[in-house]
């Protein structure tokens, strides 16, 4: 045992023992999320394509432990509420809503349910395992990163601004790096706690394959970070003690039974 100690520490001196690789800047920014612990805010949605725009208003509440209520008001009344166990889904005035167990649950479930809203993370996630190129800085990014997760998705770059906050996400054309795809602006920044920043204000243009860009804003409002939120504001039957929650493919049937009693009717 003393000789094996004596050779570790030998080759710990000489440089031989590998050093345990730095975490990507995914990992890191992922990292200081989980200083998050809870979130609340009003979000509105805008997306402009063309002469069309679509408003969305939202209410959410955010909680570890796979914990979330969204209530959107507009253009449709739907509601989520994830009580830790499975994910619940209905339409306000409809009498039957989805329920997804979390165990087992489809992975873009999952990561809607585990993000921190309003914090650029749900595009973290997808990068989480994607290899890491350092690029050049520049004058006004002067950390930056290219991913390249596997196929078919984009090329990604991620931007830190001089504060080292999540700036800039842009998406290129896997094949073509000088063709942008889309890109995400983060600016409108609150300290929402100590040392924890949020973008109030998150800009996205995106280059449609008919030549349209469409253009989405988000702005974040009422933020409450690391606040205590009641128990009952993640329990369904609270919220929906009338409503008769079904499996996802039982509500398939349901939606194609009524389309096909409205299509009679007339």
């Amino acid at each position: 045992m003393r000789t094996l100690l004596m050779t570790m520490v030998a080759l710990a001196s000489s440089g031989l023992v590998a050093a345990e690789p730095e975490p990507t800047l995914v990992d890191q920014l992922i990292r200081a999320n989980k200083r998050i612990r809870s979130l609340q805010c009003d979000i509105r949605r805008e997306v402009e394509s063309g002469e069309n725009i679509v408003t969305t208003l939202s209410r959410l509440s955010f909680k570890r432990g796979d914990r979330l209520r969204v209530e959107t008001v507009t253009p449709t009344p739907r509601r989520i509420v994830v009580d830790g166990i499975a994910i619940h889904k209905w339409i306000k005035g409809h009498q039957k809503g989805v329920r997804i167990p979390l165990k087992g649950a489809p992975p873009p479930e999952l990561l809607q349910v585990r993000r921190v809203p309003a914090s650029g993370e749900e595009y973290l996630l997808r990068l989480k395992d994607a290899p890491e190129t350092m690029l050049p800085p520049t004058t006004e990014f002067p950390k930056r990163r290219g991913y390249a997760p596997s196929a078919p998705h984009p090329y990604v770059i991620l931007s830190l601004d001089n504060n080292g906050r999540l700036a800039r996400i842009e998406f290129l054309d896997p094949h073509n790096h000088s063709k942008r795809l889309s890109r995400v602006d983060f600016g409108g920044w609150i300290e929402a706690a100590p040392g924890i920043w949020i973008a109030c204000t998150q800009l996205t243009e995106t280059q449609a394959r008919n030549g349209i860009s469409t253009h989405e804003t988000l702005r974040v409002s009422r933020l409450k970070v690391n606040q205590e939120i009641q128990d009952q504001t993640f329990d369904p039957t609270h919220w929906a003690s009338d409503i008769e929650f079904v499996a996802p493919t039982e509500m398939v049937k349901h939606l194609s039974g009524l389309r096909s009693t409205e299509s009679s009717k007339q």
